[in-house]
């Protein structure tokens, strides 16, 4: 099986081709520019230790976010918003990642998504997240 930094590359790739997405970075930046950014991250995740002694099951929290400088609410939220249903084609349109996980959505979660304002480092950003669990058996 994968592992998380291979299943973030692939995510990472499949975003990169969005239509308006002008930059997916291959590590999260100081800020964010002008462009239409997408930044893949695992900010959080456990490691079930199994049988045999050295299997195991890793569960890890992917971040996957949309970010463009904030400017006007209304605006942003406008410019941002088609991406919701377009990244969560993406996210869902192979549950294995390009073979990377065993499977999205572990331990019966769904996947979940935000958008509205936010600060990136120190600059105000509006943020399209989708949290996303995945799953990776090591034998």
């Amino acid at each position: 099986m994968g592992t998380v930094n291979a299943a973030i590359e692939w995510i990472q790739a499949k975003m990169r081709v969005l239509e308006g997405v002008r930059k997916a970075t291959e590590a999260p930046p100081d800020k964010i520019g002008a462009d239409m950014t997408v930044i893949a991250y695992t900010p959080s995740g456990s490691v079930r230790p199994g049988a045999p002694a050295r299997a195991r099951t890793d569960f890890h929290t992917v971040h996957i976010d949309l970010m463009i400088p904030f400017k006007n609410l209304a605006r942003d939220y406008t410019r941002l918003s088609p991406y919701i249903e377009k990244m969560a084609t993406v996210i869902c349109s192979d549950l294995t990642w390009g073979g990377t996980v065993e499977t999205i959505g572990a331990q019966n979660l769904d996947v979940d998504r935000t958008l509205g304002p936010d600060v990136w480092g120190d600059s105000p950003v509006m943020r399209l997240r989708f949290i996303v669990q995945i799953k990776i058996v090591q034998v």
